[in-house]
């Protein structure tokens, strides 16, 4: 479950509550059933049975804290007499519609059993075959028992194998599915346990024994049992057949000689027999825990859920609370939802509390120990259990599996390959074995390419492996070494057709770069350094994780050695360094921290004029001409410019020459010339459309949407802007693909489409802060406070532009600052009650005026309107002293005072 679950259950909640008093008989769902089960002499538990769901579902079904499914809806009806002509509305009942439905006691006083779904009662008494009971209840797995029930009921299906990584719950869910049916076949349900057994000969020998039958002579004990089979309708349990896998043709035998057989196989792998249903037991459900729920609603998650019910078990005061309920989410997600783990887990809650037992969980994950005593060895321990899986494997795939260790999150066979020195082909048939095994998971990604995924706790333990046998050093540098190789393989192919696929596949690996990259600052940070310049002039910077590169950045530059980032003998060293220093004032300047970039563009130009390299010295004479130019200082933002173009060999440098083009474009726009900076922008697109950069193209594009926009031709501007949405389709540079919606949705407000302009808005404002983009927001805040102007919603408009002022200011974005003090001088003229309203409202306009002046950059003519009626407005009411005094304070107050009296609302 997630987030929005949790809220459409609060919102069902107050559905039913309405549905409580619009009713006939004014009984919510959860209400009529109890009364409706009572009155058919039912217990919770028998009627969970009949319906095949979880004790546990049943008491949240009756105290409406869960809307049943629609399938389970329909086992509810049939379960408790509802007639067939009435289903439709008893389902829809229970679904949350407002209907009006017969009272409990208008109902027949036994449940009809005329449909085929139906749990029918046993045809026959079981014989006594050996089925455990489990003395705890089954937890978070209601969808599977369902689902499962449903598929053992078809005729067709007579082998279902569940399938699951160690620790999840295979044997249990196994036990609950016989339970569920076991009155539905006339000589009931037998389980197997197999786990003992290691020879795939005795299999039959197990369940022979199991069964009670004794072997004939001159007879072999397949024989034998197959004549036994064959008279019965019976549900057989194979539990733990991972071990005894080849035993599987054994089991064929059975279900041929036997029609009415069916049966249910836990297992780390598939038997691979025809027929064979498989059936993938995942771990349990667990919360977001960056979007926790409240503390009321975490028990809602099967993982939070069992945690309770076994701490409880200790301790039996333990509650999730305020306090303590973001700390069981989170020993939850780290222990993969898996019920093992989770169980030993919150066994150690009698003696210590959440937040003590989630140090230790994230210190020593394998430490867990003491699991009841009527466990199997295997069980009592995580160790124990990853040992049971890893014993079975073969010495290759032994040494694979250890190697996967290193892996973070899902990656491929080449990489493994890599890893091992293993052939690729060998080892793709080796991780599809451990697969099967369930010791790994397997997806395919949008480029139809298997990936392969380990889960935490079974990471671990491999890992614990790899110092066991001395190779975790050497598996960690061959890993950071692989990945190092595939940034820099993908770095050419950005200014190619196939940007977007190696995004994409950069993107997929980012995991697994971010513990090259841990791995590299702890021993070669020289390397590391060059890696995260590469990420920072590829997958970052293009998909906008800026906070994220310039940490990593500043980290290594940190840990370089000593002469890395000052003058120092090893030239590798300091180009290293030029280049880093480089990233990371773009990265600064992608959060729009202005002063922490420009410090950071200085110390490359610096280091690049020591090693006399003209191609290090234009890239960063080109960073502080962008941060001049975001300063607003048009001047020296031109010379930098026009420096680095200078650097530029017609013949080798395009690509750069469009980018200064694409600066000097801006400079043109920003100082009112919008047909030079049209212009410009179209000559930088033609530059990367010869060279093949889609991204340049799309940078190119936006920057003439802009233009177009100011020079008020929205059309055009909106034309423009889908035209890069259209070439960023899969790419995701947010830098393009955000401005050119903000400018779209502007666009479309000019346009009077106030409605689908806000929402534009509304997400380019949720896009710009998770990337951290400070200019970016404080210019939505500026485009939303120019919307709620167009609405007359005056007040909004002041407190957006307010925002948005105090954010420029504190990033140095004084053109920005401009268009903030124009927009609050307009809300406050606009909606003055007082003469000081509008006294504040010319003060706010002379402000900007001057700061325009000072930088050079013009009131563009399409905001001229408003900034003139409001003016007007106030001369109006203002007598021509007071107006005059207001002007000349305005023009006389600095940003940061006006800042300090209006703070961000």
């Amino acid at each position: 479950m997630n987030q929005g679950y949790a809220s459409s259950l609060t919102i069902c909640r107050i559905a039913r509550f309405i549905a409580y008093y619009l009713m006939s008989d004014s009984l919510s769902f959860g209400a009529w059933l109890k009364q409706r089960r009572r009155a058919l002499d039912l217990t919770q538990q028998e009627l969970a049975q009949r319906t095949a769901c979880s004790l546990s579902t049943l008491r949240k079904i009756e105290s409406d804290d869960l809307i049943p499914s629609k399938e389970l809806a329909q086992l509810l009806a049939e379960a408790v007499g509802v007639s067939a002509a009435e289903q439709d509305a008893f389902v829809a009942f229970a679904r949350g519609a407002q209907v009006t439905f017969a009272a409990p006691a208008q109902l027949q006083a036994t449940p009809a059993a005329t449909s085929s779904t139906v749990v029918t009662l046993p045809k026959a008494t079981p014989t006594g075959y050996y089925l455990p009971t489990p003395l705890t209840g089954l937890v978070g797995r209601e969808r599977e028992l369902q689902s499962g029930c449903a598929l053992l009921r078809l005729d067709h299906v007579r082998l279902l194998t569940l399938v699951g990584p160690p620790g999840a719950g295979k044997t249990r869910l196994s036990l609950a599915l016989a339970k569920a049916l076991q009155r539905e076949f006339a000589h009931g349900a037998c389980f197997v346990p197999l786990a003992p057994i290691s020879d795939p000969t005795l299999v039959l020998a197990a369940i022979a024994q199991t069964l009670q039958v004794r072997e004939s002579a001159g007879e072999s004990l397949l024989a034998t049992l197959q004549a036994l089979l064959s008279q019965q309708q019976l549900l057989l349990v194979l539990d733990n057949f991972e071990q005894v896998v080849d035993a599987a043709p054994d089991i064929s035998e059975l279900l041929t000689a036997a029609p009415e057989l069916k049966i249910i196989v836990s297992s780390r792998e598939t038997l691979k027999l025809y027929g064979e249903y498989e059936f993938p037991v995942a771990p349990l459900a667990i919360p977001d825990i960056h979007h926790l729920p409240s503390a009321a609603l975490l028990e809602m998650y099967p993982a939070v859920e069992l945690f309770v019910q076994r701490a409880r078990a200790v301790r039996p005061d333990f509650a999730i609370t305020r306090d303590n309920g973001a700390t069981v989410a989170q020993i939850c997600a780290w222990l993969d939802g898996l019920p093992l783990a989770i169980e030993m887990a919150a066994a150690r809650i009698k003696w210590q509390n959440p937040a003590t037992l989630l140090d230790q969980l994230r210190s020593q994950l394998l430490a867990l120990t003491g699991g009841p005593r009527d466990l199997t060895p295997r069980q009592q321990t995580l160790r124990g259990a990853m040992d049971w899986s890893y014993n079975l494997l073969t010495l290759v795939e032994q040494k694979l599996f250890i190697a996967f260790g290193v892996i973070n999150g899902s990656s491929t066979a080449a990489a493994l390959a890599a890893l091992t020195d293993l052939d690729e082909a060998l080892v793709n048939g080796l991780l599809l074995g451990l697969v099967e095994k369930s010791l790994l998971q397997y997806s395919v990604d949008e480029q139809g390419k298997a990936r392969y995924t380990m889960l935490q706790m079974v990471r671990e333990y491999a890992q614990a492996k790899q110092r066991e046998q001395g190779v975790h050093a050497e598996l960690q540098a061959r890993h950071a070494a692989f990945y190092s190789r595939l940034v820099a393989a993908s770095l050419p192919q950005l200014q190619t057709d196939a940007a977007e696929q190696v995004l994409k596949r950069l993107t997929l690996e980012h995991t697994n770069l971010r513990s090259a990259l841990t791995w590299q600052l702890q021993t070669t940070p020289v390397a590391g350094l060059q890696l995260a310049t590469l990420l920072a002039n590829s997958l970052w910077g293009i998909r906008g994780y800026f906070s994220e590169g310039r940490s990593w950045l500043e980290k290594f530059l940190a840990a370089a050695p000593k002469g890395t980032h000052q003058q120092g003998r090893e030239v590798g060293h300091l180009t290293a360094a030029t280049n880093a220093w480089l990233a990371a004032a773009r990265m600064a300047l992608g959060q729009g921290d202005l002063p922490a970039a420009a410090t950071f563009a200085t110390a490359s130009e610096r280091l690049a004029l020591t090693l006399e390299e003209d191609s290090a010295v234009r890239a960063a004479l080109r960073c502080r001409a962008a941060i001049a130019l975001h300063q607003s200082d048009y001047e020296q933002a031109t010379q930098l410019y026009q420096q680095a173009l200078e650097l530029c060999r017609p013949e080798r440098d395009q690509l750069e020459a469009a980018a200064i083009l694409n600066g000097l474009g801006l400079i043109a726009k920003d100082q009112g010339d919008y047909a030079r900076a049209l212009a410009l922008h179209e000559e930088s697109q033609a530059r990367y459309a010869d060279a093949g950069d889609t991204i340049g193209m799309a940078r190119s594009l936006t920057y003439a949407s802009i233009a177009a926009y100011w020079q008020g031709d929205y059309l055009r501007s909106i034309d423009l802007a889908r035209q890069v949405i259209t070439l960023q389709h899969g790419i995701g540079d947010v830098v393009s693909l955000s401005y050119s919606r903000e400018i779209e949705a502007m666009a479309l407000v000019r346009l009077g489409q106030l409605a689908a302009g806000m929402q534009i808005l509304e997400e380019c404002l949720g896009a710009f802060e998770e990337q951290d983009d400070r200019a970016g927001v404080a210019t939505v805040l500026v485009d939303l406070g120019q919307a709620a102007y167009r609405q007359q919603d005056y007040v909004h408009s002041f407190a957006y532009h307010a925002r948005a002022l105090g954010l420029a200011h504190s990033i140095g974005d004084r053109r920005r600052a401009a268009f903030a003090l124009e927009g609050m001088g307009v809300a406050r003229a606009y909606n003055a009650t007082t003469t000081e309203n509008l006294t504040e409202a010319v003060q706010f306009l002379a402000a900007a005026s001057t700061l325009r002046h000072t930088i050079g950059a013009p009131l563009p003519a399409i905001e001229r309107t408003a900034y003139e009626e409001a003016l007007t407005l106030a001369s109006t009411h203002l007598a021509p002293t007071q107006y005059d005094s207001a002007w000349q304070n305005g023009a006389a107050i600095s940003v940061a005072q006006i800042v300090q009296s209006y703070p961000q609302v």
